[in-house]
C-alpha cells in the first residue's frame, strides 16, 4: 500500500469526482481502459490546467491593484517552460527576511568546497553557503558584487545559480516571490550550461532548479518534465559519480515515478505513449544508500526516504531502524520542522517492529 500521495494528484482527483459527480468517477475508473475516456480525461487536464492559468492571472491583477512590485525579470510568458532557455538576465530580487518561513530544505551535504585552483573567492562562497540563512544571505551578495570580475567563469556561474536557487527557498512555498528568484536561478543555471555543458554542478543546479519550478505547473507539466529533470542528473553523475546529493536527486526521482498514484499514470501512459516511467522500492533504495554511503549520517532527508523505501518492501524492521538513526541526527537551524515530524510519524506506525 501507498504511504505517501502528492497533494496535486490529490487535487486531480477531487476534481475528477467534482465535474463527473460520485456515480461518474465510479465509471471512470471501471472503464480506464477505453480510449474515450482517455480522451475525457485529457480535455479534463486541459481545463484544469486553463483553471489553473485563470486564478493565477487573478491574482496578479489583485496584486497589481494593491501597488504589489513583482520580483526578478522572468514574466509568466517565459515560465509557462519550466526548462527556461532565456538570456543570462540578472537583477537583484529582494531576499525575503523571515527566517521562519516554511520551505523545502535542500541541505549542503553535497557540493565540495572550494573552486578551481583553490581559488579563496570560492572557498568563502562556499563555506557561507553551506552556513545558516544569514551566510547564505551573505554568499548572496557576494557574489551579486562580483557578477563583472568572474563573467564567463563556470565555477563562478553555476554558484550564483545555487545562491539565487537558496534565496528563493527562503520564501514560502508557491510564493510569486519564490517563483521570481526561481526563475532567475533557472536561466544562471541555463547559462552555465551554456558555458560548459560539461560541469556536474551545472547539471546539478540545473536539475534543482527546474524540479522546483514544477510545484507551479499542472501535473500534466510536471509529468513531461520528468526525463528531463533525470537526464540532467544522470549526466552530471556520470561526470562526477561521487557526488552524493546527485545520487540522492536520483533516488528521489525514482521514489517520485514509484509513488504515482494511480491517476498519474494513466496520465503518463498518455503522455508517453503507453512507456511511462517505471521503477521499484528497490531500485530506488540503492541510489538512496549510495548517497549514505559516500555521506554517512550527514542527512536526515536521505534517512528517511531509506526508511520508506524499506517500509515500501513491508521491511518494517528495516524501516525503523533507519528512522531511528535519522532521529540521532542533529537538526541545523535551516532543516525543515517537516523532515522531524515524518520521522516520528512513520515510528509511531511502525516501532512495534523495531
Amino acid at each position: 500500500m501507498m504511504l505517501f500521495k502528492a497533494s496535486s494528484a490529490t487535487f486531480l482527483a477531487l476534481g475528477v469526482g467534482f465535474i463527473l459527480g460520485a456515480g461518474g468517477s465510479i465509471l471512470f475508473m471501471k472503464y480506464t481502459n477505453d480510449r474515450h475516456v482517455f480522451g475525457v480525461l485529457e480535455n479534463l487536464l486541459i481545463k484544469i490546467d486553463e483553471l489553473k492559468y485563470q486564478v493565477d492571472s487573478l491574482k496578479e491583477v489583485n496584486a497589481v491593484k494593491r501597488n504589489y512590485s513583482p520580483l526578478g525579470s522572468s514574466g509568466d510568458e517565459e515560465f509557462v517552460d519550466a526548462q527556461g532557455g532565456g538570456p543570462y538576465d540578472v537583477k537583484n530580487p529582494k531576499v525575503g527576511e523571515s527566517p521562519t518561513a516554511h520551505r523545502e530544505h535542500i541541505d549542503g551535504f553535497y557540493d565540495v568546497v572550494g573552486g578551481k585552483g583553490g581559488d579563496s573567492f570560492f572557498l568563502k562562497v562556499d563555506t557561507l553557503m553551506e552556513g545558516t540563512i544569514p551566510d547564505r544571505k551573505k554568499a548572496y551578495k557576494l557574489l551579486q558584487d562580483s557578477q563583472e570580475k568572474y563573467e564567463g567563469n563556470i565555477d563562478f556561474h553555476w554558484r550564483l545559480s545555487k545562491s539565487t536557487f537558496q534565496m528563493a527557498e527562503t520564501h514560502k512555498p508557491q510564493s510569486e516571490e519564490k517563483k521570481d528568484l526561481l526563475l532567475v536561478a533557472r536561466d544562471l543555471a541555463n547559462a552555465s550550461l551554456a558555458l560548459n555543458v560539461n560541469s556536474s554542478s551545472a547539471h546539478k543546479w540545473y536539475a534543482v532548479i527546474v524540479g522546483s519550478l514544477t510545484e507551479y505547473l499542472g501535473i500534466r507539466q510536471q509529468i513531461e518534465l520528468a526525463y528531463s529533470i533525470k537526464y540532467h542528473i544522470e549526466q552530471g553523475l556520470k561526470l562526477n559519480p561521487k557526488d552524493a546529493f546527485l545520487h540522492y536527486m536520483l533516488g528521489r526521482w525514482h521514489y517520485r515515478v514509484y509513488m504515482m498514484t494511480w491517476m498519474e499514470r494513466k496520465i503518463a501512459h498518455l503522455i508517453f505513449d503507453n512507456n511511462p516511467p517505471q521503477t521499484s522500492p528497490q531500485e530506488t533504495l540503492a541510489h538512496f544508500m549510495t548517497a549514505e554511503k559516500l555521506r554517512p549520517m550527514i542527512w536526515k532527508e536521505n534517512l528517511l526516504h531509506i526508511a520508506r523505501c524499506y517500509a515500501e518492501m513491508e521491511k518494517y524492521s528495516e524501516a525503523v531502524k533507519w528512522l531511528l538513526k535519522a532521529k540521532k541526527i542533529r537538526r541545523s537551524e535551516i532543516d525543515d520542522e517537516k523532515t522531524d515530524k515524518d520521522i516520528e510519524d512513520l515510528l509511531s506506525k511502525y516501532i512495534s517492529y523495531g
